[in-house]
């Protein structure tokens, strides 16, 4: 009751209050960022191995899911998506926000040099690339025809 009192006997006093009020809100809007597409920082470590000559079948069977076991032992991975293809085997290692890219991609390259054994012969090849996921709505997108492959 006492503020209200007071804003009633002095209306001039509630006025310059209320004014203080806006002022310091636009004030605080202005410093205040605001985005459309804030930064996430989670990010995905891709994990390319190469088998040339090898199905799909063995793809996945003998290097995919070996790289997918010794990946999935890491702290902060959120979901882990491979693709087989002929010769060539992807995983993507997505990991929770609070996970720090630089230490997560250092694990996943130890994890899979802890199974290199595991895999067949020197043949293979294996690159980790990280891509940080804050700004996924420009990710590239590629396009293939049944008559011709990609470059």
């Amino acid at each position: 009751m006492f503020l209200s009192d007071l804003f009633i006997k002095r209306p001039v006093f509630a006025l310059v209050v209320s004014l203080l009020i806006v002022v310091g809100g636009a004030m605080a809007l202005r410093d205040l960022p605001v985005r459309e597409l804030p930064d996430i920082d989670a990010s995905v470590v891709t994990i390319t191995t190469s088998y040339t000559g090898a199905a799909p079948a063995i793809i996945d069977t003998e290097i995919t899911e070996v790289i997918e076991g010794a990946v999935a032992r890491i702290d902060g991975v959120r979901r882990i998506e491979s693709n087989s293809r002929e010769g060539v085997g992807q995983t993507r290692v997505t990991f929770t926000t609070d996970r720090d890219i630089d230490s997560a991609a250092a694990d996943v390259r130890d994890a899979v040099g802890s199974v290199a054994n595991r895999l067949p012969d020197d043949r293979w090849l294996t690159a980790c690339r990280t891509r940080p996921t804050s700004h996924a709505w420009s990710r590239p997108t590629a396009t293939a025809s049944r008559c011709c492959g990609l470059p």
